[in-house]
């Protein structure tokens, strides 16, 4: 009979920290969804302040002149030469990438692809006349490069060259004259939070976000 009320304690002991660990996990998980429903009823909020001053940036057609786009590409190019250290040792921090390998496979292809855009995007903005049919005569047609309707450009990174892979097609959506936002991958923390505090720093809030 002892034993048998040991066995009955021992199982109420279970029981009881079972229930206990349950109720925890309920609060745990209801805390958690609370916290969640904040997060993203701030990032909604966040998004709709870009989207507002993003649209602004196309209202304003600033952003179909070259002076506008080669203003933006002087901006990255400064803002990788002012932070390279930092970002270097942010690569280390998420990847343990040596700072050599970092130079030749992050910063090396960022480099070049905005001393071509530099080089090459006037040549590119201008119009491109084409022939009409006898038909439409005295009609005229041209090809215009126009930015994209939509308020911005977004850039998914993935995280094995969270530089590279980010910032090149930021450069390509910049040069065509559209705003961008850039979703670092969470993968990459140091990386992440380093751009989003540079980016902002030197770009306007209409142009581009991390």
């Amino acid at each position: 009979l002892s034993r048998f009320c040991k066995i009955v304690k021992i199982t109420n002991v279970i029981c009881g920290a079972m229930t206990n660990a349950m109720l925890q996990e309920g609060r745990t998980k209801k805390e958690l969804s609370s916290s969640t429903c904040i997060d993203d009823h701030d990032n909604d909020e966040l998004m709709n302040t870009y989207r507002a001053s993003m649209k602004a940036t196309h209202d304003s057609l600033e952003n179909q002149t070259l002076a506008w786009r080669m203003k933006q590409m002087e901006n990255m190019e400064r803002m990788l030469n002012d932070h390279e250290k930092d970002l270097l040792n942010a690569l280390y921090d998420d990847l343990h990438k040596d700072p050599t390998e970092s130079l030749l496979t992050e910063f090396l292809g960022v480099r070049t692809e905005l001393k071509d855009v530099k080089k090459n995007l006037s040549k590119w903005m201008k119009p491109k006349d084409k022939a009409t049919p006898m038909a439409c005569f005295p009609c005229f047609a041209q090809v215009r490069r126009m930015p994209l309707c939509s308020p911005a450009c977004l850039t998914i990174a993935p995280f094995n060259f969270p530089i590279l892979l980010s910032l090149l097609p930021v450069i390509g959506a910049l040069a065509g004259g559209n705003p961008v936002v850039l979703k670092v991958s969470e993968l990459c923390p140091a990386v992440g939070t380093l751009l989003e505090h540079m980016v902002s720093s030197y770009f306007d809030e209409g142009v581009f976000r991390v």
